[in-house]
């Protein structure tokens, strides 16, 4: 994944919510671009960071609760707003919060923080499909060793 948003999961309570943490750095190819002389985060990647928290808690409680593997995307935004921008140097917290889930989709509302000041909020529907192992094998793999890789300490997935 080129644009993988998100540095860490410090929190994840299944079909309920997840805390997740990412390090604005200005080594972030995007920051030479936006703005040059003065590096801004855009907002359409704290929106994207904000929805892969989500993504992470619907394909991770499905794991947990059910047993069985999904993949989640994007379907709709609505209500987002951006009320303070965020730097190089920024450390941003995101909360996202489980909604009504359906068979094929789940709502997720989700704040993002940075030392404790909002800076974006928004509503998302991501629609879920179940994976097979039998014939997704190779993208379970690579779920499991990136939440791995954002749960640390030897990661909490086998």
């Amino acid at each position: 994944m080129r644009y993988l948003l998100l540095d860490r999961v410090a929190e994840f309570v299944p079909d309920s919510r997840v805390t997740v943490i990412k390090n604005i750095t200005r080594e972030s190819d995007v920051m030479e671009h936006h703005f040059h002389g003065f590096p801004l985060w855009p907002g359409c990647l704290t929106l994207e960071s904000m929805a892969q928290a989500g993504g992470y808690l619907v394909i991770r409680s499905e794991v947990d609760v059910r047993g069985r593997w999904t993949l989640a995307a994007l379907a709709s935004v609505s209500r987002a707003t951006f009320k303070h921008p965020v730097f190089p140097g920024d450390q941003m917290k995101i909360e996202a919060e489980l909604g009504e889930v359906t068979p094929n989709s789940a709502e997720v509302t989700a704040i993002a923080t940075v030392e404790r000041v909002v800076v974006a909020k928004a509503k998302f529907v991501l629609v879920h499909r179940r994976l097979d192992p039998e014939t997704n094998g190779d993208a379970i793999d690579y779920l499991t060793k990136l939440f791995n890789s954002f749960e640390r300490k030897g990661g909490i997935l086998a």
